[in-house]
């Protein structure tokens, strides 16, 4: 049939994850292959009961039968029906615990009680949507597998978290006395759901997408008949691995606040907190890097670079911003000429563009496509982050909620106008933030460039002069027939230097004269590259060529004039004069 046969009352109830689960009070060692073998203390998956004093069980993957009055259930707070846990204990165990213990405990309950209900909800969400939904076959199996991504993953991390909490309970008694152990040794092994959480945005937004698709709701309308599900749609849950993961380190502070400095548990309570930050940080960081790439990818299938003279694509590394990153955007208003526009600002460069059919109200990129699956035009060529600025306009000369965006491209600022002043205080921040970014970065990399090459003056044995005459027949790489090429000269790993750019050419004329240290004349390998410099994108690369010092000096004295084919493209050649100065005493070791 098209959908799942609705379970029983009876079996839909969610089985608590501690039901199932068995303490080993003895090792036991098998007696025959179809037996299991433990050690004490380990937590076993009853499978069945059937065989009276022999139950068939499973661990580490092993299935087996095994004596019953070997292990003990994992009956305990965690799996009662008590809210609390002082209402989990004996009043006259509660009257000897001190209240700042006592509430140690309450956040301990918490922290375990919490950790049942995800992991049962993690079960059911497998049991009542995921496998009635491979069977019904309602969405592809592409599809299928980028909703599910990794949740059997998440099962298990957390199955194995959840078990080591209740075999603590055990073994403890009514009061724990440590669980920071437990959590700074287990917490870094929660790292699946960095996964899931980076593409739970796209589950759901393809779970959003079927909401016309008439037989996958009906599917789902069925599988929220089960009563675990509280009538709640797939999407509702897949939102619950994300926010566990914030939870945690809230659970843990509530439990150190209740816990003395001079508690043995404390420093290992410390280091539980900052490895479950450190998952929120790792958490966000994927995401933001997820959510970053499937927006860039939205754009270039969206936007129409008709003004620019380079190829653009938007989800890729910068030149020197490493990869690109989407800011901020939003709605504008060009007060000079009455255009509605959208502005997107990336870590390198602003783009404006103009929507072919602008929306009402606010969306993010990747929920613009319902929204009339807009198309932006890009309306003029994107500013450079390097010489752009903004500032807040004062007086009422251009109206409410304007700024001005101020760039060397521009013979005079540019009002623009935000949704509110809240919106132009935002992209003001926005804009200011990312120019020092910029320059910051563009400082700090040209900085280190020079610290380099004052480093390789020391010690040399000699001077390389070089001068990049011209180069001829390159490769045009530009959607004009054209490429603006330059060259990267390097000299060992450290010495690198530039010529200028020349404009729209594949014949260029540099003339171009460097300097570089020379260490070793049998090693040191002259490597000359050329490029088509591009503002927006990784520049193209056009060929490269190498030259060994050592073969050089076989061809005679300096200075060379070399005129050298192109490697790694179809076509080019370049030109190159050198002159080599060794010092007076490694004259004498050539000779």
């Amino acid at each position: 049939s098209l959908s799942p046969t609705p379970p029983s009352s009876s079996s839909s109830s969610s089985t608590s994850s501690s039901q199932s689960l068995m303490l080993a009070l003895y090792s036991y060692q098998a007696a025959s292959e179809d037996e299991l073998s433990f050690h004490k203390g380990s937590v076993i998956t009853v499978l069945s009961k059937e065989d009276g004093s022999w139950w068939k069980g499973e661990l580490n993957g092993q299935v087996g039968l095994f004596p019953y009055n070997y292990v003990q259930g994992l009956m305990d707070q965690a799996s009662s029906d008590a809210t609390r846990w002082a209402d989990s204990v004996s009043p006259d165990l509660l009257a000897t615990v001190s209240e700042k213990e006592r509430k140690r405990q309450e956040a301990i309950f918490e922290l375990i009680t919490s950790e049942r209900n995800y992991v049962d909800s993690l079960k059911m969400v497998k049991r009542v949507f995921f496998e009635p939904m491979a069977e019904a076959e309602v969405l592809s199996d592409e599809e299928l597998s980028r909703v599910r991504v990794n949740w059997d993953e998440l099962i298990s991390c957390n199955d194995d978290l959840l078990n080591t909490f209740l075999v603590r309970l055990r073994t403890s008694g009514a009061v724990v006395r440590s669980i920071g152990d437990i959590l700074s040794n287990s917490i870094p092994l929660l790292r699946p759901h960095v996964r899931w959480c980076s593409c739970q945005l796209y589950a759901c937004t393809l779970l959003q997408s079927k909401g016309n698709d008439q037989r996958f709701k009906e599917f789902e309308q069925q599988c929220m008949q089960d009563k675990c599900t509280g009538g709640l749609p797939l999407s509702s849950f897949l939102l619950k691995p994300m926010q566990r993961i914030t939870r945690y380190p809230l659970l843990i502070k509530r439990i150190i606040d209740y816990t003395g400095r001079e508690d043995k548990d404390y420093d290992d309570l410390r280091g539980g907190l900052e490895q479950a930050e450190l998952l929120c940080v790792q958490v966000n960081e994927a995401v933001r890097s997820k959510e970053n790439t499937e927006q860039l990818e939205w754009l270039q299938g969206h936007l129409q670079f008709t003004l620019l003279h380079e190829t653009l694509i938007l989800n890729s590394q910068t030149n020197f911003m490493g990869s690109r990153k989407l800011l901020h955007w939003g709605k504008l208003f060009k007060i000079r000429g009455g255009r509605d526009l959208v502005g997107f600002l990336f870590n390198d460069f602003l783009l404006l563009v103009r929507p072919k059919h602008f929306f009402s109200r606010a969306a993010t990129p990747a929920e613009l496509e319902p929204f009339g699956k807009n198309e932006f035009v890009v309306y003029r060529k994107p500013f450079l982050l390097d010489s752009l600025n903004a500032k807040i306009v004062s007086g009422d000369q251009y109206g409410p909620s304007v700024f001005l965006l101020e760039h060397s491209s521009e013979d005079k600022p540019m009002p623009l106008r935000a949704d509110s002043d809240n919106a132009r205080d935002q992209w003001v921040k926005k804009l200011v933030k990312a120019h020092i970014d910029y320059i910051q970065t563009k400082k700090k990399q040209e900085k280190d460039k020079k610290a380099k090459q004052l480093r390789t003056l020391k010690g040399s044995k000699g001077m390389l002069h070089v001068t990049v005459v011209e180069a001829a027949d390159l490769k045009a790489s530009d959607p004009n027939g054209r490429s603006d090429p330059f060259c990267v000269v390097k000299l060992g790993e450290e010495q690198e230097q530039m010529t200028e750019v020349v404009q729209s050419c594949l014949n260029p004329k540099w003339n171009h004269k460097m300097l570089f240290a020379v260490y070793e004349t049998g090693k040191d390998v002259l490597e000359v590259s050329v490029f088509d410099k591009d503002l927006f994108s990784p520049n193209d690369f056009l060929g490269c060529t190498r030259v060994a010092i050592k073969d050089l000096l076989r061809d005679g004295d300096s200075p060379w004039t070399k005129r050298l084919l192109l490697e790694d493209v179809p076509n080019g050649e370049i030109e190159l004069k050198i002159q080599l100065e060794l010092n007076q005493s490694e004259d004498l070791l050539l000779l």
